[in-house]
This record gives structure tokens, sequence and C-alpha cells, in this order.
């Protein structure tokens, strides 16, 4: 008898295919009278790498499947090596089109079903349960046909076959090993790789045409750097970055196929199970949590033995309330892998741990590296968006460079898609500003320009509104809809208003709530026919009924009183697992209820909870009768001890298990204690993992109402609408890279709709003082310009041109020529110019018809640093009746603007090139259509002058801005001074612009 299992795949080309192989396997069965067990697309989150089609136990052996959709002649190299590393083809009998295939995230099919023969390999090992010998099992790679065949397979692959679907019944038939079926053991590989029950259905099966989603073409334009780095023999790290998430799964796509004699192995994994079940759902490409990838190690003999101080303590395991997950071995990873590290600013090197457990060294991007080892040949390939919030400081994300230097010895490459100049959409068009500003570092402006399309602002009325449209039913599926807050305090207000306003079930726990998990769970399996279903941190769950509670005073020394650990029982629907099946399962009430997650009480007396219920079973399950105290009987150390160090260890063992008070005092030495330590937290991590799967009060849920939640808990989702409160809390600062990032990714978080309620708006005057003293004088006077005067680009007349040929000063040039065209009417005329020094030049004149002297004036100029601006002019020689003549002139001079090109007067070049010159550009442009002009006089460090006239009417003014990151203040504005002015009206006219900008 036949007993089949299925999980269905996404794509219908592989359902349909397994259809085809269960009738031919079934008819086997029904000739041969066969029994066995076959599992469709077997999975366990343990062994993430054995993904094969089929496994198949049955009479005669266990057989891996993988299916190919293809018909045609194949090509591969006869050479052993080449065989397993080089690139297979298939030339199609229906055109001669030559097309790749792939063996998934392998370089080909025959690599593929290796890697997955390896694996099983690794279950076997872990579980001795089954009675397999992993030597013996045979793994097939079927087409669907019909195939020929070029080249042979190399003869020392006895357990491997290429073969169509036609001859797949011989081969089951033919197939002999001494792997011979066995009920136990085929009902814990049920256990091991759950799946639903399979019927076959009596329809027949239309023959649909060869896969071609695994062509080795790509129309796509792939940046050049990605091309360099894959073709690059030696390992290193490449890190791409992109707001955008299309461009995010373009290169993952791309990334996934990228398999080749050089790149034997792809792997794809994400910070977590939540985050990459999220990938795989938008990308269809299998990505695997990184927690599940490289944690869950065992630590060796001699570790414990170098690296335990000694300890003369009875015992000391009550002090230890921190588990530690140790890294693995990463021996099943190809040492020229390509490592794909999708949504990467997820992972940090910030420190992760609660009082309970520790990954690793609680530093997941470290531990990441070390497993990947960066002495190999792997190549690793961050993917993320650079301006999104991290888990942990953005500072140690993954994407920084400083800290893959750190980490990594071998090249590092970053390339940035650049921000996009242009967006379809206002809520795009605030994603790319806040972007821009977290490049620039320039956090001065903000604002929304609300479309009313993809950008809403909402006020109370609209918002309760909405929530009554997305949230006064029982939700079937997952939420589509999200309000979004920063705090915690904020989200439950919310979700309590949900509750008694829209479904009217009160301020408790009730049918129809909406949750969120906030951890990863284990729901224990009651039937013994299946393994434990997990429960991933991020998943929702509707309550379908709350049933009972139960409260646990637990004594702890932290505390006078006990802590009471209540727990209520709910039958819910998860709305995120594959089927939407209901089951009953735990909640913790005190996490529930709280605000900010357990106290640090409540957290230690969850952990004595846990020793509680692990004490219970070690009175069932001895230390004396395990295997791990037969394997410390062999250890060699051991059996190298005297008589004193084998009975210390005794008296040790003994000590775990009696009251503290019947414990002996036992002094031996540090390699003693550290030789049973290891042995007998194998043992304990045994338990621990049994009580795991088995007690659904250590898989308590901590969970969350679900319809309001924070920013940080939606990283990593999309929902079509959010709502998004603006403002976070009281006295937050908002012009900050900070809250750049939270709103980023508030908004990054919506696939279609923002809807954000107190909008916190920023300028770069947000802050400004403005200063108007002075009083107006008389319109006939002049407005006192500073002693500088610049003439860039001045246009000279041609009768000048001799006058001034000697001079290098444009500057002096232009003061000269203005003072001369001044004092003609007088009769001076300039006859010559003379530079004495850097800063003096001079100007000498005669006056026709006049017995008066000539006329001798000095013009000064600064240096370099202030571009040899004229500072001053002075008349040297001259009659006296002409001095007040000549000072007015100089006057003057002094107090007009030069005459300049009126093209170069408006050049926007004479601003500074910092944030400045878009502010002062858009005055120039605004004065200009108001027919007022507006000159920079003087730029300083934290202070610019201008002048701004129309007609007679002028006014100067200083403006101070800022540039201290750390303080906050770049690119923002204190203070405007009104300095001199000769009329109110260009006052209220700056005022007006400074304002509406």
């Amino acid at each position: 008898m036949l007993q089949i299992l299925n999980n269905k795949t996404e794509n219908t080309h592989e359902n349909e295919q397994f259809r085809r192989i269960v009738k031919i396997i079934q008819s086997v069965f029904d000739k041969y009278k066969y029994e066995g067990i076959l599992i469709g697309n077997p999975s366990n989150d343990l062994f993430y790498k054995f993904q094969a089609d089929a496994l198949l136990y049955y009479t005669n052996g266990l057989i891996i499947f993988d299916f190919k959709d293809y018909s045609g002649e194949i090509y591969f190299p006869e050479d052993e090596d080449d065989f397993q590393s080089a690139e297979w083809y298939i030339e199609r009998f229906s055109d001669q089109s030559k097309i790749r295939i792939k063996g998934g995230s392998y370089v080909n099919p025959f690599f593929q079903l290796k890697k997955y023969r390896e694996e099983l390999y690794n279950v076997v090992n872990n579980y001795p349960q089954l009675n397999i010998n992993a030597s013996k099992i045979a793994s097939v790679n079927v087409f669907s046909g019909p195939i020929g065949v070029k080249n042979k397979v190399p003869g020392k692959f006895r357990f491997y076959r290429l073969l169509e679907e036609a001859n797949l019944e011989d081969f089951i038939v033919d197939f002999s090993s001494s792997n011979s079926f066995d009920l136990d053991t085929s009902i814990f590989l049920k256990r091991i790789f759950p799946a639903d029950d399979w019927n076959i259905s009596t329809n027949n099966i239309t023959k649909i045409e060869e896969n071609t989603s695994e062509k080795y073409s790509n129309t796509d334009v792939i940046e050049p750097e990605i091309i360099e780095f894959l073709q690059k023999d030696e390992g290193g790290i490449l890190v791409l970055e992109s707001m955008e998430i299309s461009q995010r799964d373009k290169w993952l796509h791309f990334l996934s196929e990228a398999t080749s004699k050089t790149i034997p192995e792809i792997e794809s994994w994400a910070h977590s199970s939540r985050i990459a079940n999220r990938i795989f759902t938008r990308t269809n490409v299998k990505t695997h949590s990184i927690y599940s990838v490289i944690y869950g190690g065992t630590t060796k003999v001699e570790d414990e033995l170098l690296n335990l101080e000694e300890d003369n303590s009875d015992d000391n395991q009550d002090n230890n309330l921190l588990e530690i997950i140790p890294i693995k071995s990463n021996t099943t990873l190809d040492e020229k892998a390509l490592i794909i590290i999708n949504e990467a600013h997820l992972v940090s090197r910030s420190l992760n741990q609660s009082e309970l457990l520790r990954f690793g060294s609680g530093r997941l991007l470290e531990d990441l590296i070390k497993f990947l080892d960066p002495k190999s040949n792997r190549k690793i390939i961050f993917i993320g968006d650079p301006y999104s919030l991290s888990f942990g400081k953005s500072e140690d994300s993954a994407l920084e460079l400083k800290n893959l230097e750190e980490l990594y010895s071998q090249s590092i490459t970053i390339y940035r898609k650049p921000i996009p100049f242009v967006c379809n959409n206002a809520k795009d068009k605030t994603r790319i500003d806040l972007a821009r500003g977290i490049d620039d570092i320039m956090f001065n402006n903000l604002d929304y320009f609300f479309d009313n399309d993809t950008l809403f602002e909402v006020n109370q009325s609209d918002i309760l509104h909405k929530l009554n449209q997305w949230f006064s039913y029982p939700l079937e599926n997952e939420p589509q809809q999200a309000f979004l807050f920063y705090s915690k305090k904020d989200c439950l207000k919310t979700n309590l208003l949900i509750k008694n306003r829209f479904l009217n079930n009160g301020n408790d726990l009730a049918k129809n709530d909406l949750l969120i998990a906030n951890n990863n769970i284990t729901i224990p399996d009651h039937t013994g026919l299946q393994i434990p279903t997990k429960i991933i941190n991020g998943m929702f769950f509707k309550v379908i009924e709350v049933l009972e509670s139960i409260c646990n005073p637990i004594d702890i020394r932290q505390s006078k009183t006990p802590i009471e650990l209540k727990f209520v029982k709910l039958k819910v629907q998860c709305l995120s697992v594959l089927g939407k099946p209901q089951t009953e399962l735990w909640i913790l009430d005190n996490f529930f209820k709280s605000i900010d997650g357990l106290s640090k009480e409540e957290k230690i007396a969850f952990q004595v909870f846990i020793n509680i219920k692990i004490a219970e079973v070690k009175k069932e399950k001895k230390f004396t009768d395990s295997k791990f105290y037969n394997d410390l009987l062999n250890n060699e150390f051991y059996k190298n001890l005297d008589d004193k160090g084998k009975n210390d260890i005794s008296n040790l063992i003994n000590n775990k298990i009696v009251s503290k008070e019947s414990r002996l005092k036992v002094e031996t030495t540090k390699e003693v204690r550290a030789l049973l330590s290891y042995y007998y937290k194998s043992f304990e991590k045994e338990i621990f993992n049994y009580i795991r799967e088995t007690d659904p009060f250590i898989n308590a849920l901590m969970p969350s109402y679900g319809w309001a939640i924070t920013v940080h808990k939606s990283i990593g989702s999309f929902y079509d609408e959010v709502i998004v409160k603006g403002h976070r809390k009281d006295d937050d600062g908002i012009s900050n890279e900070s809250y750049y990032r939270w709103l980023y990714s508030a908004f990054s978080s919506s696939n279609k709709r923002v809807y954000i309620t107190h909008p916190q708006y920023i300028n770069p005057f947000m802050n400004c003082s403005f200063e108007d003293l002075e009083n107006v004088v008389d319109g006939n006077e002049k407005v006192k310009l500073p002693a500088l005067l610049t003439f860039n680009n001045y246009m000279i007349e041609e009768k000048w041109k001799p006058l001034v040929s000697s001079l290098n000063n444009n500057n002096v040039v232009g003061a000269i020529v203005e003072f001369s065209k001044k004092i003609e009417e007088k009769g001076y005329i300039l006859k010559s110019t003379k530079s004495f020094s850097d800063y003096l030049n001079k100007a000498f004149y005669e006056r026709l018809n006049q017995d008066s002297k000539d006329l001798v004036v000095n013009f000064d100029n600064k240096g370099a640093n202030k571009n040899w601006a004229v500072s001053n002019i002075r008349v040297e020689t001259t009659d006296s009746s002409e001095l007040e003549f000549l000072e007015n002139v100089v006057n003057d001079v002094l107090n007009t603007t030069p005459t300049i090109d009126e093209e170069t007067n408006h050049n926007t070049n004479q601003f500074p090139t910092d944030f400045r010159n878009e502010i002062y550009s858009h005055w120039l442009t605004e004065f200009d259509k108001q027919g007022v002009t507006i000159q920079l006089l003087k730029s300083s460090n934290n202070q610019d002058i201008f002048l701004i006239r129309k007609m007679n009417d002028k006014l100067k003014f200083q403006i101070w801005y800022g540039t201290s990151v750390k303080n906050h203040t770049r690119g923002f504005f204190s203070k405007i001074v009104i300095l001199e002015k000769n009329t109110e009206t260009l006052v209220s006219n700056l005022k007006e612009i400074i304002y509406g900008h």
C-alpha cells in the first residue's frame, strides 16, 4: 500500500508533474504489492538545504527524486569532475534550440541531488530513530521526456540515475538496497517531513510544454559591477543598495539563476523566517532565515575543556539564566557558493539578546561573516535599502562599509542605485526627499505635496471612517491595512478603540480579535502523527474563542512576593499559515497586557518556570540512562581519569538531582567539571528540545493586537494602505536622521496609499528670528555698502581697455572705470593706471581747461581670501575745492551696484554651492518677478549679507545659518537682521518670500 503526502507548490508545472509521477508509482505498488510512503516537496526548517521534489521510502529502499520538465537531447561532460561542476544543456527536439538545464540554485541537476543527498545524510545522523543506511540512498533525476542522453553518467556514481518518466516504473522495480521498508522509520520520516494527505484524481493529465523559466538568457540590463563580481575566481563581498523594492527583487531574480562552474551553489537568506517568507511570497525565490541556517550547532568536548573557567562551586546552574545557541558548522556549504543576503539593512552587528537566550555572540552580522569564513572563496552579496530602519543601530547595519571592513579581509565593493529624480506620485516623492536628506545629511526640509491619490492628510474624523471601513468586521486573511505608530502605548490605545467602537467586543481579549506574534514558537502536536507547527514572529491570528486561563506563582530571589505567570488558552485561526488552519494555543498574558514587554522579574520567573518543567522531565529521563552518559563513559579523557576523578564526576551528577542541602562538596579540576558540563549540557539541550516540541506553556505565544502596530514592527511587511501618526512623542526631535529613517520606513510599508495624521513639517526658517530695529533713512540718502566690491565678468567699453590693461585685478578695473565715468562731467580724464602691490593700485587723472593739480586716487583691495575685492577708494592729491565733490563720487561708487552684464547678474553661480544655493536662487527668481534685484555682498562663516533694491529703494540685511550636524543646525537659518533700509516695502517683500518658501 502506498501512502501519499504532499506540500503543494506555487508552480503549476511542478504540481502537474508530481501528479503524473504519482500515477506511475501507484501502478507499480498495485502490481507488486509494495509498501511505502511518498512525500512530495518534503521540508524541514532544521534541514533547509533538503528541497527535493519527492522522497519515496518503500519495500526496495529510499529514493530522492528531483523532477525536470524538459524534453530533448541532453549534453553533459563525460569527465567525472566536470560532470559535477559544469553546466548541462538540452537540445530540444522540436526546434533544435539549446537551453541550459539548471539544478535549482545549483550548477546542474546532478550537483543539486548530490547536495540533497548530503543533507538527508545529516537528517539520518541527527535522528538515530531512523533505521536507514545513508550510503544506500538513491537519487534520481526524472525528466518529463522524451529525452536522449549524449554522454554516459560516470560509473562511480552508483546511486544516481537520470531517466525519463516513461522509464520510471522499471527503475522502481529494479532498484534494490538494504533500506527495506520499516513502519517505525516511515512514521518518524513523516514527523520530520510533515505534509498533507494527497488523493490522486482520476482525471487525465494534459501534456504540457517543457518549462522555459530556467533559460540561461536574461534580457534585463544588469549593472556591470554585478557581472564583474560574479566572474571573479576569488571570494569577496558586493553590497547592492536601492530604495526601490522592485530593483532589489530584480537583482535577486538575476542572482538566483547565476550558477556557473565558478558558482556551483547559490543560497538566498534573510534576517528571519518572517522576512524570508515575505520575500518568497513576493519573488518566488526560496529564501531562508539566517538564524535557522547558521545557528543550532553543538560545541565539542575539546572546546569545553579549553574555554570553561574553573568553578569550585558545587552547582552554579541556578546562576546561569542565559541559553546560548552555538553557530553550526559550514561544511555543507560549498567553498565557492554564492550567498545572497536579502533585505540586508535589517542584518546588524548590534547586540541582540534577552536575559534568557542568545544566538552565538548575539551579533548577527559578525556571526554570519564568521560562519561564511572570510578566508574562503565564497561570494557574499548584501542587497538592501540604505535608508530604512534596521534591527539595531543604523550605523551597525550590514550595508555600512566600516562594519564589513572590520569583519572581512577580502575585497568589498559597494554599488548604490542613484535616487531617482522623477517620481509618479506624492508618496514616492516624499520617500525620495527623505532618502535625499539622509544621503546629504541634511534634515532641513520636509513637505508632503498631498495628491489625494497616494498621499492624504487625515484628521480624527477621517481616521475613524477608515478604521471603521477596515476593521469593523472580523478579518479572514492577513490585514492589508494598518495604523502605524512610534510608541507601543499609542498602539494599545488605538487597538482598544477599534475593539470597543467597531468590533464591539470590549476591552478584554475576545472573539474576532486580531493578534500578531512577537516570538517564534512551536504549537505541539498531540496526535503523535505530525511534527509541531512552527509559528513565526510577525504572523497574524484571529481569535475564535477564549477557552481558559491558568495562573502559576513563581518564587524568585529577585522578588519578595511570587511572580504570577498567567497563561490564557485560545482557539485561533492562523491567518499567515497556508490553508489558514485553526488550532489551540496558550498565550502568556503577562506579555499581552504589558506595554513594553515582560519586566526583568517576569523574564527570570519564566526561565525558572522552564527549569521547573525540565526538572519534571528529568525525573523520568535520567542523565545516567541517556546516550550522553554512555558517551561520557566512553570518552578517552574520562577513561584516563583516576578513581578520584571518576568519583568526582559521579558526585557532581548526583548533586544535580538532589536538594541543595543534600549536595556534597566536590573539590576537583576544571577539566573534570568541563567534561561533565559538555555531556550534561547536551543532555539538557535534548530535554529542552523535547519540552519545546511538546509543552504548550513553554511555547506560549507572546502576542499583541494586530490592527495598530509600531513602524519597527511593520518593517519587512507590505500593506496596501497605512495610516501613519507623524508625531512620535513630545520633545521629539524631527530634524535628524532617526526621524527621517523612521518616516521613510513607515511610507515604505505601503504598496498603494499612505494617510498621515499630525504630519511634521520642516523648513530651513522654522526657528529663524527676524530682527528689524533700524529706522528708515531719508529716501534721498544712500544706504552705505560695506567697503568690499567685486566685479565678476565686468564688461569694459573699448575706450577704457588700453588705460587699464596693465592691471590684473578685475575688481580694481571695475572700480576705476566706474569712478572715472562719474568724474568725467567735471573734466577729469583718466591718463594711466599702475599697480604698486597686490593690495594697492593707483589711477592718474588730468583736468582739462583748468589750472588745477592732477588727480591721484588710490584703490585698496583685499587678498585672495576675500577674492581680491576692493575695500576702499582714497583721494590722494587734488585741490581742496574739489574734495567734497570727489568724496561724494567715492561714496556713490561704493554704494552703487556695478554695471555688469545683466545675465551674469542673475547667474546663481554667485551663490554658495551648499544648501543655500537652492534657497537663494528661489529668492532671486521671486524677487525678479517683482522687479527687485538681490545681490550677495558678503559671505563668511555662518553669515551672509545681501542688498536688495528696486529703483531707489534699497535694503541691506544679514542672515545667519548653522553648519553643525551634531547640534542639528546644519541647513537651518537662525536669524535675519535688517542692517539698513530706506523703505518698509522691501522689508515686507523679504518676509513674504522667506515665509512663503
